[in-house]
């Protein structure tokens, strides 16, 4: 996650959700924020950027 610049979530539905806080040096992401629920989080560095599914409860 260090090279990573950017961390979006989204909902299930595609839904821009919001800009999530993340510290690249601990490789955590905060979603703190977030009810629980199921989401796609969209990691971006640069012209690449990876997405992954993630369930908060």
């Amino acid at each position: 996650m260090e090279n990573y610049h950017s961390a979006r979530a989204f909902d299930m539905q595609g839904r821009f959700v919001g800009v999530l806080p993340f510290e690249p040096a601990s490789r955590s992401i905060d979603m703190g924020q977030l009810p629980a629920g199921f989401y796609l989080v969209r990691l971006t560095k640069g012209a690449i950027s990876e997405t992954f599914r993630v369930i908060k409860e």
